[in-house]
């Protein structure tokens, strides 16, 4: 997706020499070239006191990118800029633009930090260019390569005498594979977009998201998107500070943030596992348990809402899951607190939390993750002292009944990664390791063979002490948001699809905010093989927004034609061998339709618009039966 071309930039030489006594000629130089660059000319002298620092006879790099017709001004007008010249390097070029952006990272020039720590940036010198962030920061050694030396002799001023003399040839860098699949990235790009039109004809405000693709046995990252994104090649050349300065001042969007590995967000009813697990290891209850499934639940004082109040039966924990009824995820909650001791030894809640994987990082190699939060009694002893002494002396127990109930069902202080969640559903598809997510596959010699130098083998996975018979049950009940046509909160969006999906809705509130939508996914279902997960900020009900989105990563990944066309090939998984196909979600179809687009999603909207006109006794002149257009539902452009 990125590779190298050559770019002309402007170097000055001799200039660096005579930094420290400059005349009145060098800052005329420096004037005239700003005003051809649009530059002002303190920043050149920036550069060259920069580069006085590392040698006073090294050429400096002045502006980057440069375009032909300057180029061709320079050489024509070489007698005005003494001292200036133009050379040819090599940058990089994203052939895809903002797909994949925020994985990549950029070359920069190493600064002192980077100096100082050999380990980090082994054999740089001052003024290499080096990876800052993304890929290109973890692989740096191997994409470097190294210097070459020249031979360059000089006058008293620094100017260039003679033809220098290669001493030592440069040794080009390596390049590197990595796990993305681009037809699955790609996919998940056009997915995030849908779920933006879908979730805005809908009325909501989705305006930002992520989806992680993850290989469910090795932890290879197939895909990972995070939207709104940005251009790598902008950042690149002479505009390159504009443009950075343009994204850093956007808080509102942060078009920088890897939402996927570094969004925090709560998790809502896809951390409903967890709560499951954490019941049944610390037996706060049984595997076969029933509980109440209710619409509301009260404890120690204070009321709790469902999030459907019309259920009012026992149910045990695959129905619980398949419905995501809340009540039910409170009573275990509740239990796990009653479990709590108040100095936190033990609290069941927090630690099997750990233990799956929440509170930390994953393990990604490229910078800039974040580990979330997964709370327990310390947190909130750490927590509480924002507030007076007086509050804190009157909590008998710093971690209550509450936080014990919002944290069951994925709210209150836990927050989580969209790659965090991926990882604990590749566990439970994969029967019980945490694998570790990891772009890198290998290095190969740019060459015609690609000769593979280096193949990283992944990190062991760690086996989490779960009984099988546990996550055998939370499989069951997974299976049942897709299947159950009646109670399955997923089974719309997957109503005629051919390949076996088992995943989890969830609604996450975080005011001021609209709800988050999520969904994770995992297929097929005879052999898990990837798990896809797609959050959406503001996006409302993650069975209606996100869950479309997992569809069509899952669909690009196995193959699954979603087109009118009358010739349809067989799916097949990633190993290439057919996948058998799932006739209940098929025979879904038949009383859901053939899940969630755009245009269904308007027309749900203006039902539901008319029937609250009719309610309201409000003349209508809506037809609840006729879809808008795309260019006519509510924040939906044609393209």
């Amino acid at each position: 997706a990125a590779c190298v071309i050559p770019a002309a930039s402007v170097e000055a030489y001799g200039l660096p020499a005579r930094e420290a006594e400059a005349g009145h000629g060098d800052r005329l130089v420096l004037r005239r070239l700003g005003r051809l660059t649009d530059t002002r000319p303190y920043v050149f002298g920036l550069a060259i006191r920069r580069a006085v620092s590392r040698s006073p006879f090294e050429p400096v790099t002045l502006v980057d990118g440069v375009p032909h017709e300057l180029i061709v001004f320079l050489k024509e007008h070489g007698t005005r800029y003494p001292g200036i010249r133009i050379r040819t390097r090599t940058v990089r070029d994203y052939k895809h633009e903002v797909l994949a952006a925020h994985l990549w990272g950029q070359l920069t020039e190493i600064d002192e930090e980077g100096l100082a720590d050999p380990k980090r940036f082994p054999d740089a010198q001052p003024g290499d260019l080096v990876g800052n962030g993304g890929v290109e920061e973890t692989y740096d050694r191997w994409l470097r390569g190294d210097n070459g030396r020249l031979e360059v002799r000089v006058d008293a001023e620094g100017n260039p005498q003679g033809a220098p003399a290669l001493e030592e040839a440069p040794v080009p860098g390596h390049d590197v594979r990595l796990t993305l699949d681009l037809d699955v990235q790609q996919a998940a790009e056009r997915a995030l977009r849908e779920a933006f039109r879908i979730a805005r004809a809908r009325g909501e405000a989705a305006d930002a998201g992520a989806i992680v693709a993850l290989d469910a046995k090795t932890g290879e990252v197939r895909a990972m998107a995070s939207a709104p994104s940005f251009d790598p090649n902008r950042l690149i050349g002479k505009d390159a500070a504009a443009y950075y300065e343009e994204l850093t001042e956007d808080d509102e969007a942060a078009r920088l943030l890897n939402r996927a590995a570094a969004g925090e967000y709560p998790a809502g009813s896809t951390f409903k596992p967890v709560t499951a697990i954490a019941g049944i290891q610390s037996r706060a209850m049984g595997v076969n348990d029933a509980l109440a499934c209710t619409p509301d639940f009260e404890t120690y004082g204070h009321t709790y809402d469902n999030f459907v109040d019309s259920r009012n039966i026992a149910m045990n924990l695959v129905q619980a899951l398949t419905e995501s009824c809340d009540t039910w995820f409170y009573r275990v909650g509740a239990a796990l607190y009653d479990r709590t001791a108040k100095d936190g030894d033990p609290e069941p809640q927090a630690d099997w939390g750990r233990r799956l994987g929440f509170g930390e990082r994953t393990g990604l190699d490229v910078p800039g993750e974040r580990a979330g939060i997964n709370p327990g009694v310390e947190f909130k002893r750490e927590y509480a002292k924002q507030f007076t002494l007086r509050w804190q002396q009157l909590q008998e127990n710093a971690w209550t009944p509450g936080d014990a109930v919002n944290t069951s069902i994925g709210q209150g202080h836990l927050l989580v990664t969209p790659l965090q969640i991926a990882r604990l559903y590749a566990m439970i598809a994969n029967g019980g390791s945490l694998v570790t997510p990891h772009l890198g596959l290998q290095i190969e010699l740019p060459d015609v063979d690609r000769t593979v130098v280096k193949r990283f083998a992944p990190a062991a996975a760690r086996k989490v002490a779960t009984d099988p018979g546990v996550l055998e049950t939370i499989r069951a009940g997974l299976r049942g948001v897709t299947h159950d046509a009646a109670y399955g909160t997923g089974a719309q969006a997957f109503a005629g699809f051919p390949v076996g999906v088992a995943g989890k809705t969830g609604t996450a509130e975080r005011p001021p905010d609209k709800d988050y939508a999520w969904f994770v996914g995992y297929a097929p279902l005879d052999d898990p093989q990837l798990v896809v997960v797609a959050m959406i900020e503001q996006g409302g009900f993650g069975g209606e927004v996100a869950a479309p989105a997992v569809r069509r990563v899952l669909a690009r990944a196995f193959g699954v034609d979603e087109t009118e066309s009358s010739e349809r090939r067989t799916p097949t998984d990633l190993r290439g061998r057919p996948i058998p196909t799932d006739f209940t979600q098929m025979a879904n179809a038949a009383r859901l339709g053939t899940g969630i687009t755009v245009q269904s999603a308007a027309l749900d909207e203006l039902r539901k618009e008319a029937a609250r006109r009719a309610e309201a006794g409000e003349a209508t002149s809506v037809d609840p039966t006729t879809p808008p257009a795309p260019s006519e539902a509510p924040g939906i452009s044609a393209d």
